[in-house]
């Protein structure tokens, strides 16, 4: 068929523009008339080749059986004058393939974090029976706040493909992630032989997922390794090269004194100036003659903060996480509490699920007390004052459990974010995570 701008699929699907070739088929950006929204369609142009037709039927099938917030969604298909099509979600993201050409390599937080998205999806799929079959960095594509999304299921899935083989396609995938380079008999390295930031435990997890022996055989297994050893966000270590291959002059611990000797100078220079501060006495420098003593301020203390709200924030998911619940987590009363919905298997199977408190204006915030109907569950504490960036940011961790308070490096923001990374065992054969009441401190500025 003749494809072009305008033209329509089904009498519903108006194709906008061509965003990509692959192999015979071709990539469209289109309008869904009926529901008013942007989707991706993918064209078979092929129409005499069969195997490509078989593959493109079976990539049709893999993806209508798979829901989750790390797979590209599939929502129809059909075909127009012979030429098979699939309708599926558009991803406003670019594939890791590209970022990975840009970028070399990734911090080793990032590259775990989109990792384990990519095996949540890949765990979805196996648990709906599919197998992907073809995992690579052009079929993995990373959007806003490196929010996941992995496409083509089944589309060249043969005789050789399992879950395993997905499983370790995705630690190439890391390995890859972390060092700029495939994994192979021409590297014959671990990734901390390449790269000397890579934390020891992530080296044994990828170096066990690519080996021959017992290595992971489900993607759940994995996913359990990787969030053991899931580093935390770093910056780039002190002393090591810039941005133009220089060695920096001063390392980071030499900072502090050279700052406190200048300010000191400064402070000084300005009481002398000021008729403040005089020459003599045992020190060399005293008050001068009738000037009045400074007065320090009082030292902040350490209160409860007002918490305004709670919302349910569930990116990842359909919001549906006992969002009305949400104000039950400040309302002063134990018995009452928010909880997420129930997983069944015990998986949450995406990045989280939380409550944002608001403080109502920036504070500083040093700890908080957070008591839980049921235990077990793990979560982050971020604070800051941009929600958005508090997805994309890396928290504290803790378990949760009655244990009392938990202080925190005092930090600035508007919102403090629980984020739940796991769910537990909550009776009656349920696994959710949930919070009965939450106080947070901070400085009394």
């Amino acid at each position: 068929m003749a494809l072009a701008p305008n033209a329509a699929l089904g009498s519903r699907y108006v194709l906008k523009e061509e965003i990509g070739r692959d192999g015979a088929v071709s990539v469209w950006l289109a309008k869904d008339t009926v529901l008013a929204r942007q989707v991706s369609v993918r064209i078979l142009l092929a129409n005499g080749d069969r195997d490509a037709r078989e593959r493109f039927a079976a990539e049709a099938k893999g993806a209508a059986r798979i829901t989750h917030p790390n797979v590209v969604g599939a929502f129809d298909t059909g075909a127009e004058n012979g030429a098979p099509y699939i309708v599926e979600e558009f991803v406003d993201g670019e594939p890791l393939e590209q970022l990975l050409s840009r970028e070399g390599s990734l911090r080793p937080d990032r590259a775990v974090d989109i990792s384990l998205q990519i095996l949540w999806g890949l765990d979805a799929a196996h648990q709906a029976g599919v197998v992907h079959g073809g995992l690579d960095a052009s079929v993995v594509f990373v959007g806003d706040g490196d929010r996941v999304k992995v496409t083509r299921f089944g589309h060249a899935a043969g005789n050789q493909a399992s879950p395993e083989s997905d499983v370790r396609a995705a630690a190439a995938l890391l390995y890859r992630s972390l060092t700029g380079r495939a994994p192979g008999r021409a590297t014959g390295s671990a990734p901390r032989a390449v790269r000397a930031d890579v934390p020891r435990g992530l080296d044994a997890v990828v170096l066990r997922a690519l080996s021959t022996g017992e290595r992971f055989d489900t993607a759940q297994s994995m996913i359990a390794a990787l969030s053991r050893v899931r580093p935390q966000a770093t910056a780039s270590p002190a002393g090591h090269a810039d941005s133009t291959g220089h060695q920096s002059f001063f390392h980071s611990w030499m900072l502090v004194p050279i700052l406190l000797a200048a300010v000191a100078g400064i402070l000084l220079v300005a009481g002398l100036a000021l008729g403040r501060l005089e020459i003599g006495g045992p020190l060399l420098i005293r008050p001068a003659e009738g000037s009045e003593s400074i007065k320090r301020p009082p030292k902040p203390q350490v209160v409860t903060l007002p918490v305004e709200g709670a919302a349910a924030i569930d990116p990842f998911g359909d919001d549906q996480e006992g969002s009305d619940d949400a104000p039950l987590a400040i309302d002063g009363d134990r018995s009452t509490f928010w909880r997420t919905e129930n997983y069944f298997d015990g998986v949450l199977g995406k990045p989280g699920v939380g409550l944002l408190f608001d403080l109502g204006e920036a504070r500083t915030v040093t700890g908080f007390k957070m008591r839980v109907p049921f235990e077990g569950f793990d979560y982050e504490v971020r604070v800051g004052s941009d929600p958005d960036a508090l997805l994309r940011a890396r928290g504290f961790d803790f378990e949760a459990g009655d244990d009392g308070r938990e202080n925190l490096r005092p930090q600035i923001g508007r919102y403090l974010l629980v984020w739940v990374t796991s769910v537990a065992d909550a009776g009656n054969g349920e696994m959710r995570a949930g919070i009965s009441e939450l106080k947070v401190f901070g400085l009394d500025e």
